[in-house]
Formats: structure tokens, C-alpha cells, sequence
């Protein structure tokens, strides 16, 4: 219903009709706001959701070149003017429909980046992060979501400790890796239990609970698991 609705909009106003020809106030569009707030942001209309956003900025492309040409060809005709209050109306719905869809994609972006943290601090959930992550870009920015949901950090050496409070079932939401130009030697313990572990990227795992002891010098990026709600902390130095 949603995408029948919007699609009609789209693609009607464009050609334009009688009944809009022969008025000279644009229509409220008060039912489309409230069928494209309540369906159109929901993750199973995505794909619906790009095809109008695209199809509208593209529709109100054409709609600036035939405005621009309009103003350097005024026609006085009684027919061509109400033609032109037509394109002015279309012009509006167009605007307030990319309003929407503005609205609507970073909506969009904000599930996906919501969902990219939950599923980063889920064990053998690094597909499901990464597609998350992807989305989000699309619609909020690289640099908002590695911000948010880095797939990697760096520890530099200083004074203070990193701490991470995990979960049981939890783990970090990112690989740690130190600074490679620095040697950093990585100290990692905790202050209450054992209940952790630390996996490499490369499939090597530190069962820190059953009490093997983590390396200084790590075996590539980590991530720490935890068996049961833990505070862990790592010290960097050179």
C-alpha cells in the first residue's frame, strides 16, 4: 500500500493531471506523512525506501532544469500557466517527499548502527556487524560509524589503564591491537575474577579462565571474552 501510494505520487505529479491543472493550491499530502512515518522507516521496507528516495531526487532534478528553462521562456497562455502551477505543486510535493526520505535514511542508518553495536559484542557475530556497519555508512557517513563502532583500536602507551567491562557471553566490539611503531608490550589482568579469555584474529585462543597466562607481547589483534561478568584491564608500555 505504502509503495503503491508513494509511487503514484511520484510518477503522477510528474506527467501532472486535469484536477491538479485546474487548481491553484497544492493538495495536502497529510496521509502520505503519516503512511511513510510508520512504514516506510522499518528495515523491511529498505529496499523500497532507496528505490523512492532515488527516484524523487532524480524526479526533482528534472523538476529544477524544467523551472530554470521556464524562467528563460515564460509562457502567458492561460493553458501554459495553469501547466505551471501544476509543476509548482509537483515541485512541492517533490521537496517535501525528499524532506521524508532524508528523514526516513537516517532513521535507517540509526537501526543499523544501533544493531552493528549489539552484534559487535556478540561472539562469531562479525558478518552480521560488518553488513550492519555497511548500511549504516550508506546512510550516516563512514566516519560517524568507525567513530562509533571502529573495527579496530589502537592502544597507545600512557600512564592510565584501558579498562573493559564485560558481560558473561560478551566481548570487546573490537579488535585491540598496540602501536606497531612503538613495540608496545600489553599487560592484560583484571581486577575481580578470571572469567575471560583472549582470541586472536588469527584463531589463537588464551583461556585465561582455565589459567593460561595472556603473552606480553601479543600474537596479532585480539578481542577478550568473557566467560562471566569481568572488569578487565590492560596496561601499554614500550
Amino acid at each position: 500500500m505504502v509503495k503503491k501510494t508513494v509511487a503514484a505520487i511520484l510518477f503522477g505529479l510528474l506527467i501532472g493531471s486535469a484536477a491538479f491543472a485546474d487548481e491553484k493550491d497544492c493538495k495536502p499530502l497529510d496521509d502520505v506523512i503519516k503512511h511513510w512515518k510508520l512504514n516506510m522507516h522499518h528495515p523491511a521496507s529498505e529496499s523500497t525506501v532507496n528505490k523512492v528516495c532515488l527516484q524523487n531526487r532524480q524526479a526533482l532534478g528534472l523538476q529544477q532544469v524544467e523551472a530554470e528553462n521556464k524562467e528563460n521562456n515564460i509562457e502567458k497562455q492561460t493553458k501554459e500557466e495553469a501547466v505551471h502551477e501544476n509543476k509548482q505543486c509537483t515541485r512541492k510535493y517533490l521537496e517535501l517527499i525528499n524532506t521524508l526520505c532524508q528523514e526516513t535514511e537516517h532513521m535507517l542508518g540509526l537501526y543499523h548502527l544501533d544493531e552493528a553495536k549489539r552484534s559487535a559484542k556478540m561472539p562469531g557475530e562479525e558478518a552480521a556487524t560488518e553488513q550492519h556497519r555497511q548500511s549504516a555508512r550508506q546512510y550516516l557517513g563512514r566516519a560517524t560509524v568507525d567513530t562509533e563502532v571502529p573495527e579496530m583500536i589502537t592502544l597507545s602507551p600512557r600512564f592510565r589503564v584501558y579498562e573493559f567491562t564485560l558481560k558473561k557471553g560478551e566481548q570487546t566490539n573490537s579488535w585491540i591491537q598496540g602501536e606497531v611503531e612503538t613495540t608496545a608490550f600489553i599487560h592484560v589482568f583484571e581486577t575481580t575474577n578470571d572469567a575471560f579469555e583472549v582470541r586472536y584474529k588469527n584463531g589463537e585462543v588464551i583461556k585465561v579462565w582455565a589459567g593460561e597466562t595472556v603473552p606480553k607481547i601479543p600474537n596479532g589483534p585480539f578481542k577478550i571474552v568473557a566467560t562471566d561478568d569481568t572488569t578487565v584491564l590492560i596496561i601499554v608500555d614500550k
